[in-house]
């Protein structure tokens, strides 16, 4: 049995369509996305009491971060800003850091380690 020519274009076809959909429909989540999303992950090797992580509307303060974990936050943005951390480990010891420049839609990874705090944007 062969399969023609114009059933494999019509195919190709079809998969482009529903391909540029989904790329279409992912786009317009993203753009429509307020908030800035920040992954906190404890790569510090020791337990985090608590997070305080300080931008423009408020105050968001994630407890107990054991080490390599990793916890998931979001807040919202009206349009430009930054964001700053203040760390405090099980053991008494803090650092501060800033997360940097966000906008609506961001992610961002935010590694808490020993002696300070590294930020990278994430895209997808």
């Amino acid at each position: 049995m062969r399969i023609s020519e114009k059933r494999v274009i019509e195919c190709t076809l079809a998969a482009m369509t529903l391909m540029t959909g989904l790329i279409a429909a992912a786009v317009v989540y993203r753009v429509n996305d307020q908030n800035v999303h920040v992954r906190l992950k404890n790569m510090s090797g020791q337990g985090v009491s608590q997070v305080r992580l300080i931008h423009e509307q408020g105050v968001i303060v994630v407890r107990d971060l054991k080490q390599d974990t990793s916890r998931r936050v979001k807040f919202p943005a009206d349009g430009e800003g930054s964001f700053s951390l203040d760390v405090e480990f099980e053991n008494g010891n803090s650092i501060q850091g800033g997360g940097g420049y966000v906008e609506p839609g961001y992610r961002m990874t935010v590694s808490i380690h020993r002696n300070d705090l590294s930020t990278r944007h994430d895209y997808f």
